[in-house]
């Protein structure tokens, strides 16, 4: 029953949206939140549920929205990000969205044990940093601040310990180099010894 009223609710929503000048597929407020030209999901809409086109990828969009906001409070990171993900294919220009995926994804990260998810890093960072730019909500936009900033110091940490790692390795395989070469040197210089000594023996 109550999921019904949830997507009447999401519907009816939807419908003053889409009559509303300028609410079609866009928040007014954020105009530059978007997809970026990313694919987000390849999962077709719901249509035999929802409806098609515009206002049903909306309603769908937001009844997802709450799903993911259900899944993430039982630590299901997976499943929520697959549907935050759809929720952004249906409506890339709703921040709420972006939003709940970030969220979503930085639970994700930070639960991960062992090594860094460096892909996951970076989508978390897309989505922060695109939040903190163009959301025109202050408080959301204080919070991708704070998110991103975090990341960013991680990401920062990892660049620095891969660019030593490679330093490292560089003067590591220099000094193998330098080593063989001066184990290759006596060898050499003895080679030549007996040679001229067995030209001379010839000699004589």
């Amino acid at each position: 029953m109550n999921r019904k009223l949830t997507i009447h609710a999401a519907a009816a929503l939807t419908l003053v949206q889409f009559l509303l000048p300028g609410a079609s597929q866009a928040d007014p407020v954020s105009p530059h939140i978007g997809d970026g030209g990313r694919t987000y999901s390849l999962d077709a809409p719901n249509s035999t549920f929802y409806g098609t086109g515009v206002g049903g990828n909306m309603t769908e969009a937001s009844e997802l929205r709450f799903e993911v906001e259900r899944l993430v409070q039982l630590r299901r990171y997976e499943e929520a990000i697959v549907k935050a993900k759809k929720a952004v294919q249906l409506d890339p220009a709703d921040p709420q969205t972006h939003l709940i995926l970030a969220r979503a994804l930085t639970k994700r990260f930070y639960a991960k044990q062992g090594q860094v998810d460096e892909k996951l890093l970076s989508e978390c960072l897309v989505e922060w940093r695109l939040i903190w730019h163009h959301d025109a909500d202050q408080i959301e936009q204080t919070e991708a601040k704070w998110e991103a900033r975090k990341l960013d110091r991680i990401a920062r940490t990892l660049a620095k310990e891969k660019l030593q790692k490679e330093k490292d390795q560089q003067v590591a395989k220099a000094a193998l180099a330098e080593q063989r070469a001066a184990e290759g040197k006596p060898a050499a210089a003895e080679g030549k010894q007996i040679a001229i000594k067995k030209k001379r023996f010839l000699l004589f």
